[in-house]
Formats: structure tokens, C-alpha cells, sequence
């Protein structure tokens, strides 16, 4: 959040503020419309799309990022940038961090089978992981869903060997912090303020 407040300001700034007030405001608008653009875009092509923090996938998160335009309500001029609303709603898990870990069960297989180098097993069957899953292995599991007898036993081999682990359920620990909106915008407080206090002396000239 940025605001601006002219408390204990000069009095001939304030008495041109009041003067030009409807102008000053339609500036403030007009301003804000083209840095909360700048904004989203900053969020998707920076925070998202290049991978720092995170990396596009469906690119239902990235569609999520929209500028609302600008309004004056009460005192206020208010502008944003949203993010994360419906199928993106996990945005939010990664801006704001888990509340707890969860369950993950298999929907239409038996058993989940994946890589990990660190677990403990816990009551009832499953495990818990300590780490993400390690991302390889796509030879393996492709071998492992051959139809070919050979094939699918070297998979199998090679799974068992690489430290595969096949279990019922994973208790997931809560998925950590990794905000890509409030970043964007404390990267681009500076650059706000300047443009927007720029706008508002050029109409003060006027």
C-alpha cells in the first residue's frame, strides 16, 4: 500500500491543492491507471514468467493478474492490482505461505509413487515428507508404464534403485512463502511516488 498526505504542508501548497482539487485528481487517476499497469505487468513478466519465484505452468495465475482502474472514494484515490481468484485461488497460498500441512491421497491409482531423498514414515501407512520431491526420473516412469514386460521391470529396478518410494498417502508439510505481488510493488514504490508527485506539481502549474 502507498499513500500520500499533505499534513503540515505549507499553506500555499494546501490552498492550491484545494483549488485545483478536481484536477489534481483526474491527474492521480490517469497516473495510477498506467503504473498499475505497469505493475501487473511487472508481476506476470518478472515475478512469474521469468521464474523469480515462481514458474508458469497453466499460466492460470498469470491470467489472474488484472489492474483495476482507478476510483475516488471519500479523501481517497484507490487503485490495485488483484490476483489469484478462482481456478488461480493457490496464488494466495504462495504470497501469503500455508496454514498447515495436508493429506495427498492417489484419485485413481492405488498407491502414489514418486522421488524423495528425505521422509519418515507416519501412522497408518503414509509418510511424510521433509523435502519437496526431487523433479526426475521421467525416463523411469515412463519405462515403469510400459506394456513391455522387460521395459517395465528395468523401470520398476531403476525406480527402487533411484530412491523411488511408493505409499499410500504423503502428510505434505505447509508449502512455504513465496510472494511474487508485494515484492513487484516494493520494487516499484519508488517509481510510483516520484511519477505520482510529478503529476500532481505539473497540474499544480498548470
Amino acid at each position: 500500500m502507498i499513500s500520500f498526505t499533505w499534513n503540515n504542508t505549507d499553506k500555499e501548497l494546501i490552498a492550491r491543492l484545494q483549488k485545483k482539487g478536481p484536477s489534481v485528481i483526474q491527474a492521480l487517476i490517469i497516473k495510477l491507471n498506467a503504473l498499475m499497469l505497469r505493475l501487473q505487468s511487472k508481476i506476470v513478466n518478472e515475478k512469474l514468467r521469468e521464474g523469480n519465484p515462481l514458474h508458469t505452468i497453466t499460466g492460470n495465475l498469470a491470467r489472474s493478474i488484472v489492474a483495476i482502474p482507478a476510483v475516488f472514494e471519500a479523501d481517497r484515490v484507490i487503485a490495485r492490482v488483484e490476483g489469484a481468484s478462482g481456478t488461480a485461488w493457490y496464488g494466495r497460498v504462495h504470497e501469503f505461505g500455508g496454514t498447515g500441512a495436508y493429506d495427498i491421497y492417489p484419485v485413481n491409482k492405488k498407491a502414489l509413487a514418486f522421488f524423495s531423498n528425505k521422509w519418515t514414515m507416519v501412522p497408518g501407512g503414509g509418510m511424510m515428507l521433509r523435502t519437496e520431491p526431487v523433479t526426475h526420473g521421467k525416463g523411469i516412469i515412463q519405462a515403469m508404464r510400459s506394456t513391455g514386460p522387460k521395459r517395465r521391470a528395468a523401470g520398476i529396478a531403476a525406480f527402487g534403485a533411484s530412491g523411488g518410494i511408493v505409499t499410500k498417502h504423503v502428510l505434505h508439510p505447509p508449502m512455504p512463502k513465496r510472494p511474487f505481488m508485494a515484492p513487484a510493488l516494493e520494487e516499484m514504490r519508488g517509481v510510483i511516488i516520484s511519477e505520482l508527485n510529478d503529476a500532481i506539481m505539473n497540474t499544480l502549474k498548470e
